[in-house]
């Protein structure tokens, strides 16, 4: 038989063991990505009888309203007050409008009406409720989309160079000299004197002595599927499907882009299509990815950062009214997990031109931050960081509560962030602490996150005057041009019906207040584009009176 003490030795060594138990279990819940939802408490009868009567109290509170309405001329009074009390959350409704901007108004609204009432019109085709590709077209008739052209957008603070460069401009340079390809698991370009293996063939010779022109035009045909989406009807309806096509994409734009001569265009046609799509300044996202040239130089990030100041410098010689453009650097091959190599790349770009680098961009679309917090507390604070993150329909996995660990982060933006319609309580966290929303309509589509985009996330955003910004991300893999198709399927289906020039006027002002530009240089840029937007009023208002006449 087990003595006393031997009885009492083995009940604490128990006891230990499940305090040990208790703790690492406390501890391994307290660094759960998303809450616990388990009781810890049972509730008394008396306490749930309390409950059930301050639930009763509230009940009859509700219904209060309901009982004092007593007449139709009531009912509309109460109607009307609290429908008004709503519309003036709504996102750029608290902005004054002067008698041209009045007048003007006027004219926008009308030609929304007559196209809005199209999506109450079962025979009628509403453009943002269907694919871009397939109502391009369709968009590029609307006078409300001739109006946003012409409309001075700011700043262009969501985009990135791989996609504001179009679709067609990516196509003509795969008939440059040098170029070879290689069809393995999928389509891969590199320039080169020389044949870089036995693998690899010269594309312009294939086109030039290829005595076949089927084959010719199905060779073309693949390269023009594998940079951008042809039909819409070869395009994947999942979102995890869509994300890596786009990538893909993205990776062999990427692959043409890396030859020096190629950047140097590529630079140069972004910012001509900033330029051409009335914005004043720009925060491109872009790589810093290794340049080569033919004679075997290769070009660091550093160099590369360089290379854009020169290229920047030359553009605004010729084009005197465009203010500039920042960098951020997003790694388009990195992931979150390769956080360690951000933050290194990002010092030396910091240290060689702060001027010129507004800070990093994160992709966390397929992994929770919470996991790399330890690294990511590690960026120097005077390095913005936005996080591009929140791409999930599911709710309470740690990918989802990736915008909770944004906020503690305290970064200076998100991107997109379709989780936020289910964490009410996070979103007004963010709106506390100024921290904007950055969207791309035409990306949400591409992605297959919303297919009518009547259904966006973000209307919620605007309907209570959370500071919403409209970026052009990923929208020019479906053949969008610039910034004005996300500014017209934004106003037209994130917006209600009777959503004025105010809500334009807004998503202009936000990209300066959001923008990185240091204060005083904001003030500058600020007053320089309300003497554009000025000149576009007037403009609205001759052209219609011009088109009345």
């Amino acid at each position: 038989m087990l003595s006393f003490a031997c009885v009492v030795l083995l009940l604490l060594v128990v006891i230990n063991v499940l305090q040990a138990n208790t703790n690492t279990s406390s501890s391994n819940n307290e660094r759960k990505a998303y809450p616990s939802t388990i009781l810890t408490a049972s509730v008394k009868k008396n306490e749930k009888r309390k409950l059930a009567l301050e639930f009763q109290t509230e009940l009859e509170r509700r219904s209060k309203l309901s009982r004092d309405v007593r007449t139709v001329e009531e009912f509309w009074q109460e109607r009307n007050k609290i429908a008004n009390l709503e519309v003036k959350q709504l996102l750029g409704n608290s902005l004054l409008l002067d008698e041209s901007e009045v007048e003007a108004n006027k004219i926008i609204l009308s030609k929304k009406y007559e196209e809005y009432n199209k999506a109450l019109d079962p025979n009628e085709i509403f453009p943002p409720s269907r694919p871009f590709m397939e109502v391009k077209e369709m968009i590029e008739q609307s006078d409300i989309f001739k109006i946003i052209k012409k409309l001075p957008k700011g700043a262009s603070i969501y985009c990135t160079v791989l996609t504001i460069v179009g679709f067609e401009f990516y196509y003509q340079l795969t008939f440059e000299d040098n170029l070879y390809f290689l069809f393995d698991d999928k389509l891969y370009f590199k320039y080169s004197r020389s044949k870089p293996s036995p693998k690899w063939k010269l594309l312009s010779h294939i086109r030039e002595t290829d005595d076949n022109p089927q084959f010719i035009e199905d060779l073309n045909n693949e390269i023009k599927a594998s940079l951008g989406i042809v039909s819409i009807k070869t395009w994947p309806t999942d979102p995890v499907l869509s994300q890596d096509k786009l990538s893909d994409f993205v990776r062999l734009r990427l692959s043409l882009m890396k030859y020096k001569p190629n950047f140097i265009r590529c630079i140069r046609n972004a910012l001509e299509n900033l330029y051409e799509d009335n914005v004043m300044y720009a925060e491109i996202n872009l790589e810093f990815p290794e340049l080569y040239d033919l004679d075997g130089n290769t070009y660091d990030p550093v160099s590369v950062l360089r290379l854009c100041k020169t290229i920047l410098d030359d553009f605004k010689k010729t084009h005197k009214d465009f203010l500039g453009v920042r960098f951020y650097y997003v790694s388009e091959t990195y992931t979150v997990k390769d956080v360690g190599e951000y933050r290194k790349v990002a010092n030396d770009l910091w240290k060689a031109n702060p001027n010129l680098i507004a800070g990093v961009g994160i992709i966390a679309d397929k992994e929770a931050l919470s996991d790399y917090v330890e690294e990511l507390l590690k960026f120097p604070k005077e390095i913005n960081i936005f996080i591009y993150t929140g791409f999930t329909n599911n709710w309470g996995i740690d990918l989802d509560y990736n915008i909770l660990n944004a906020l503690v982060l305290s970064v200076d933006s998100i991107e997109e962030a379709f989780a936020m319609n289910k964490h009410p309580f996070i979103v007004e966290e963010l709106r506390k602490n100024n921290i904007p929303i950055k969207i791309s309509p035409i990306q949400s589509q591409i992605l297959n996150y919303v297919k009518d985009l009547r259904s966006h996330p973000a209307s919620i955003l605007i309907a209570t005057n959370y500071p919403v910004v409209i970026g052009s991300i990923g929208s020019t893999i479906a053949n969008a041009t610039g910034l004005s198709e996300n500014w017209y399927e934004a106003y037209m289906a994130i917006t209600p019906r009777f959503c004025d020039i105010r809500c334009l006027k807004q998503f202009a002002i936000n990209s300066w207040l959001y923008c990185t530009l240091p204060v005083e240089e904001k003030k500058k840029a600020i007053s320089a584009w309300e003497d554009k937007w000025d000149a576009f009023i007037e403009d609205v208002i001759i052209d219609w009176a011009t088109k009345k006449s």
